[in-house]
């Protein structure tokens, strides 16, 4: 039996700014392809390094301002995720507009498997993950801890 062979992955050999001009490339993809919430979970996920389970379920009521209370679920947790100082995540002002709930006050309205295949079309670099999006934000936070 034959084990499978592992994909190389483009973004394990990328330097930190070549990683931040492939998110800069996808994110402009995203943007031509004009599907709004697609748009909103990209933006969401590049600014505050959420994870895109957690920002799905995101809900009126859970936007402060231009903070954001979401629980980091993935390991059973039920406290808000925080920038390194302890602070809530903040979202820009032009992300903060496309914040526009449905009557049931969720911002989504389809599971991750929806937002991967149009990201697919969108962006056609099929290696691409939404994970990259919060590799890059706690890349970014580790180079500021240390300047």
């Amino acid at each position: 039996m034959r084990g499978k062979q592992k994909k190389s992955r483009t973004w394990d050999t990328m330097n930190f700014l070549e990683r931040g001009e492939y998110i800069r490339q996808a994110e402009e993809c995203v943007r031509q392809y004009g599907n709004k919430e697609l748009l909103l979970l990209f933006c969401l996920m590049q600014e505050t390094g959420i994870r895109m389970g957690d920002i799905l379920e995101l809900r009126a009521e859970d936007v402060q301002g231009r903070e954001l209370l979401v629980v980091e679920r993935k390991f059973g947790g039920t406290d808000y995720y925080r920038n390194p100082d302890g602070s809530l995540p903040v979202i820009s002002e032009a992300t903060a507009e496309l914040l526009i709930p449905g009557e049931d006050g969720k911002f989504f309205h389809h599971d991750k498997q929806y937002y991967v295949m149009v990201l697919r079309r969108a962006f056609p670099n099929k290696e691409f993950n939404f994970h990259y999006l919060r590799c890059h934000v706690l890349d970014m936070r580790r180079i500021q801890k240390k300047v």
